[in-house]
């Protein structure tokens, strides 16, 4: 198990110093952001079905994907996720590729899902890793704030 989580990151996280495709750094950059999107959706036991369906829509936005590229990608990030044991080296990915734009539109993007996919228990633990990923992504708070808020001004959701 060990040897397969080693080969997932040296696969599809790994910038080693030598020079990578600009096509394949962009396909891993992708698949970090999708992560980090598709574990918003884990963080609460009571994940849907129709979540994959948020996540896959947020993507095929985000990326300007097909919705079969959106798909395959999701799914790419479902299967990660579920070895996943730190996001870390998915938001170091992140920082060393997205500008401050680049991050905060993902912070945006992580809360349009959050506001899509809502409970009530659910968007506590939502909120809490969207702080999280903010963090890890140097995101100064007035940007979360401001991204949470546009958010629920987009859905029509008060704060709780």
């Amino acid at each position: 198990m060990l040897n397969s989580i080693t080969d997932f990151f040296e696969n599809h996280l790994s910038l080693n110093s030598k020079p990578v495709a600009s096509k394949q750094n962009d396909e891993k950059v992708r698949l970090a952001a999708a992560i980090v999107m598709v574990e918003l959706t884990q963080v609460t036991l009571d994940s849907k079905p129709e979540d994959s369906k948020v996540v896959i829509e947020e993507l095929s936005h985000y990326y300007s994907l097909s919705k079969e590229a959106a798909i395959l990608l999701e799914n790419q990030a479902e299967q990660a996720d579920k070895s996943l044991t730190s996001l870390f080296p998915f938001t170091q990915l992140l920082n060393q590729h997205y500008s401050k734009q680049d991050k905060y539109r993902l912070i945006n993007a992580l809360w349009d899902i959050a506001y899509q996919t809502e409970s009530a228990d659910q968007l506590i633990a939502e909120d809490a890793y969207c702080h999280k990923i903010s963090h890890l992504l140097h995101i100064p708070h007035a940007q979360l704030i401001q991204a949470k808020l546009t958010a629920e001004q987009k859905y029509q959701v008060k704060s709780k």
